[in-house]
């Protein structure tokens, strides 16, 4: 699922308003929102995704309400290596 900038901040502003940390599985919305987040930060940083460090990784969280740093970058490899 490819989404744009407008598409991003409408799933986020839906993931904010639950404002809890979500142990469940991922949706279709979510990770997509993580594969855009993940795209728009390593082009910002110019660096590549496997260079990110976990400060990174926190502020990649904070495109995804409701989930940490470490299920960010757990989801990011486990789908990578599928």
């Amino acid at each position: 699922m490819e989404i744009n900038d407008e598409k991003a901040s409408q799933i986020f502003a839906k993931l904010k308003s639950k404002n809890t940390v979500l142990k469940k599985m991922w949706s279709d919305q979510e990770f997509a929102l993580l594969m855009w987040a993940t795209n728009q930060y390593s082009d910002r940083k110019q660096m590549k995704v496997k260079d990110f460090l976990e400060e990174d990784w926190i502020q990649i969280s904070g495109f995804l309400p409701g989930r940490t740093d470490f299920q960010c970058r757990y989801r990011y490899y486990q789908k990578k290596s599928e």
